[in-house]
């Protein structure tokens, strides 16, 4: 049986956040002993497509903000939270550094450490590690001057970006590169996101291939499922690197010239897209919360038997 948690999730309006929500409020909450959810975004309640589903609404400031670090101690003391879960990526970096300096003594802090994710948080930060380890990436850059001059064309992305915002193909002849941002050598399709997650005391890994037939505005809406030895490897060889717990998604593509695949994408959290596997009994978020609180994770996981593919739909929701 779990005990019901006070749980304060940020950024309430993301399909990620609503996901938290839903697996929250599934298979995480015991009949007659309910989750008190808080939720706090930046824009108003009645825009929020979880508003129906949580108990509480804060209107928050940025994660960049000055103002949030402060924000953060008053809400979590007004509605005595002792579990809080950061989705957006600034955000996530901010929560572990004021976890760590002892600002949010008491609180589970749904994230991983301050290094950790500073590595997932900056894609410079991530293809450094992965070359010193030898994990398979494509090459990047930030000076344009040291692009393979052989190369007719390149990815060039935020640095700190999600969501494919701000992302382009370029000309590396002439090309000029803003100081957050980054070249990245492209790769081959298929495009896949890897679902991750990870115990440390038990050893336990899983891991679902979730290949993105179709994206729109960044997200997973078609997608084929399926088990990979190959990313299964892959995946433990990242975490012998890279420090952390719960669940957390990775994408990869082709290496052009050798087929392998590559990390081209790394995120400390679960993403918007991973709720999918849900649908096949693999529940990532309610995975997630267990490990936080020290509960037995392996229990949300089943086998696939064979490839499945899982479409997403719209909910229409009267939120006012």
């Amino acid at each position: 049986m779990i005990a019901p948690h006070r749980i304060l999730l940020t950024a309430v309006g993301t399909q990620t956040s609503y996901n938290a929500v839903a697996a929250l409020r599934g298979i995480l909450e015991q009949p007659g002993a309910p989750h008190f959810i808080v939720g706090a975004d930046t824009n108003p309640r009645h825009l929020l497509a979880a508003s129906p589903q949580i108990d509480a609404f804060e209107a928050a400031p940025a994660a960049a903000d000055p103002a949030f670090a402060d924000w953060l101690k008053r809400t979590v003391a007004r509605h005595q939270i002792d579990t809080y879960f950061p989705v957006i990526d600034s955000e996530i970096a901010v929560a572990s550094s004021l976890r760590e300096s002892g600002a949010l003594p008491g609180v589970c802090v749904v994230a991983p450490t301050a290094a950790s994710a500073a590595v997932a948080y900056d894609k410079w930060n991530a293809f450094k590690l992965f070359s010193a380890a030898h994990i398979a990436t494509p090459t990047c850059w930030i000076d344009p001057a040291l692009i393979n001059p052989a190369l007719d064309r390149v990815l060039v992305k935020p640095r700190a970006g999600f969501g494919s915002r701000g992302v382009r193909v370029s000309s590396p002849l002439g090309l000029s590169l803003n100081i957050d941002e980054m070249a990245q050598q492209l790769c081959d399709a298929p495009e896949i996101t890897v679902d991750a997650f990870h115990d440390s005391r038990t050893g336990f890994v899983r891991v679902l291939a979730r290949e993105r037939l179709e994206v729109k505005a960044g997200v997973c809406t078609k997608a084929r499922i399926h088990e990979s030895v190959e990313l299964q490897a892959l995946t433990r060889q990242l975490l012998s690197v890279w420090s952390y717990e719960g669940s957390f998604c990775y994408q990869v593509m082709r290496d052009p010239i050798g087929g392998q695949w590559q990390i081209i994408d790394l995120n400390s959290r679960p993403g918007a897209g991973t709720a999918m596997s849900a649908a096949l009994d693999n529940h990532f978020f309610a995975a997630h919360f267990l490990r936080a609180w020290n509960e037995d994770a392996a229990q949300c996981f089943k086998p696939l038997e064979r490839d499945r593919y899982v479409i997403r739909r719209h909910l229409d929701v009267v939120t006012a």
